[in-house]
């Protein structure tokens, strides 16, 4: 037969046990409540779906009248169009945010795109890529890591901003969208 000091240990590890699960289930649910409140409050000041942010947007993809990196900082610097660079800013401080969330595994990519189209985010990176190649540091990292992440899931390409009607006619060309 067991002996009672033995049912006594057994009981007393069980506890232990018990206590020990119950505080990881604890801690589990107290980092997700931190992380679901994190995106919560992020998403907030991101102001996703208002006007105003998408109207930032068009603004910003009729930036097209540049060619090089100097010409770019000539015509959109804090002197010359303050207004202008101010959109841009936002709006690529906006995908850096994103993608830090994304790589902090706050939000899914399977979210991410369900609020945006893929192809806004590619083609913003790569349009001002000479502008973005300035802030080699940390702070536009996030930003990277979304276009990165974006280009690995779409490889086989999105639809992209155009430079001229010539180039997005050539676009509809190559997919057969037009003869």
């Amino acid at each position: 037969m067991v002996e009672l000091a033995t049912l006594q240990a057994v009981s007393y590890i069980m506890g232990s046990l018990g206590v020990f699960v119950a505080a990881v289930y604890y801690v589990y649910n107290m980092r997700n409540a931190d992380r679901l409140r994190r995106r919560d409050w992020v998403f907030q000041k991101l102001n996703i779906g208002l006007l105003e942010h998408y109207k930032i947007y068009l603004d910003v993809t009729m930036m097209t009248d540049w060619d090089t990196l100097e010409d770019f900082t000539r015509k959109y610097n804090k002197w010359s169009n303050p207004e202008a660079l101010a959109k841009l800013l936002y709006l690529i401080s906006h995908y850096n945010s994103l993608g830090i969330l994304l790589k902090d595994g706050i939000i899914e990519g399977d979210e991410l795109y369900k609020l945006y189209a893929p192809s806004s985010i590619v083609s913003i990176y790569e349009k001002f890529l000479p502008f973005l190649s300035i802030y080699e540091h940390e702070y536009m990292s996030g930003f990277k890591h979304l276009y990165e992440y974006t280009k690995k899931r779409y490889p086989n390409g999105v639809w992209m901003l155009n430079r001229s009607l010539e180039e997005q006619l050539e676009g509809y060309r190559k997919r057969g969208l037009i003869p």
